[in-house]
């Protein structure tokens, strides 16, 4: 690891609260051989207790960087540079905590006092035995869990790919056919239908990339894509959206809709499709998407709802789910969508 990389980490740990409560526990130790090897309270040796517990916790939240620093890319440096970075830290944090325990006494020539010069002398001794096999411990787990994070943003990205491809030719090759047979009869809305398309493609491109959009994002490239397919629909197709403003904000998947809206709108124009989009909260932290179809439409099959399933909840949690049930002349689907803690209000 190099310097900013490692900065990073530190930053990571202080954030951590298991950090915090062992840096506590590790207090506890010169407390007791203060308040117990003492003949009594003394301001300089509480003092000399107030600057040894902030270098103990120190050395707790450095001991993994000298088996981090390497300078370079890897994250774990060689066992024989480690030991010499370990054996510089020890001494570093030892020197520290023998300044901070010199000011517990008082410098003179009494047998108690080169007592305690040994002490503090002693004190890089934990640094090295202790603290440098636990640093070693945590920065073998940092860097496994480091790697599981990578791991899981490079299959949340490859589960995105295949999304993206499972839907995008449809769409594609749906609307130009539709354009294509559109140009021999009025040549204008062709050229329209041209355009839109690939100012739908343009936006899919640049924000469907992102993994999480807001809400109100992805309703303005639903909006888009079902504005070609009323060009090729017409009449046929009657749309129905209940917006709920205040939701706006919450992230979502980018087009998280679409491939259930092409299974809808696949077949060409034939009978009347009444599709109504209805947006509700309901739990504080539970968004619901309803989407009712009535008319020739099939249901989705089990497997476009498992497809849509394992895509939220890899994006937003277990919480997430994608449920069909029949209703009077069609059939609803329902999307849920949690909305994390610091997300609830706008």
């Amino acid at each position: 690891m190099r310097l900013p990389a490692i900065r990073s980490s530190l930053k990571a740990r202080l954030c951590h609260p298991g950090w915090w409560a062992v840096g506590l526990a590790l207090a506890v130790f010169p407390s007791l051989f203060v308040i117990l090897g003492s003949g009594g309270p003394s301001y300089r040796r509480f003092l000399g207790l107030a600057l040894i517990i902030p270098v103990l916790n120190l050395g707790l939240f450095v001991s993994p960087a000298p088996w981090q620093w390497t300078g370079d890319d890897r994250s774990l440096a060689p066992w024989w540079r480690g030991l010499l970075q370990l054996l510089v830290f020890g001494l570093l944090m030892g020197l520290l905590s023998a300044g901070a325990l010199r000011l517990a006494g008082a410098p003179d020539t009494d047998p108690k006092t080169a007592f305690r010069l040994g002490e503090m002398i002693g004190m890089a001794l934990p640094f090295l035995l202790l603290m440098g096999p636990a640093g070693w411990i945590a920065a073998k787990a940092e860097r496994l869990a480091q790697e599981t994070r990578e791991a899981q943003a490079r299959a949340r990205e490859t589960q995105w790919m295949s999304h993206r491809g499972a839907f995008s030719p449809r769409l594609l090759f749906s609307n130009l056919n539709h354009l294509a047979a559109l140009a021999g009869r009025n040549t204008r809305s062709a050229e329209q239908g041209l355009v839109d398309l690939a100012s739908l493609y343009r936006r899919w491109l640049v924000e469907a990339e992102l993994p999480l959009v807001s809400l109100s994002t992805d309703r303005d490239l639903t909006e888009q894509y079902l504005a070609l397919e009323r060009g090729r629909w017409g009449d046929h197709l009657v749309l129905r959206w209940h917006l709920a403003p205040e939701l706006g904000h919450v992230q979502v998947p980018p087009l998280f809709l679409q491939p259930l809206l092409e299974a809808i709108l696949e077949p060409d124009p034939s009978a009347t499709l009444e599709v109504d989009l209805n947006e509700r909260r309901l739990r504080p932290r539970l968004l619901e998407v309803q989407v009712n179809v009535r008319g020739a439409a099939p249901p989705p099959e089990e497997r476009l709802l498992q497809h849509l399933r394992q895509r939220l909840q890899s994006d937003l949690g277990r919480d997430a789910d994608v449920v069909s049930t029949p209703c009077p002349g069609g059939w609803e689907a329902s999307l849920r969508i949690p909305i994390p803690e610091g997300e609830a209000e706008p």
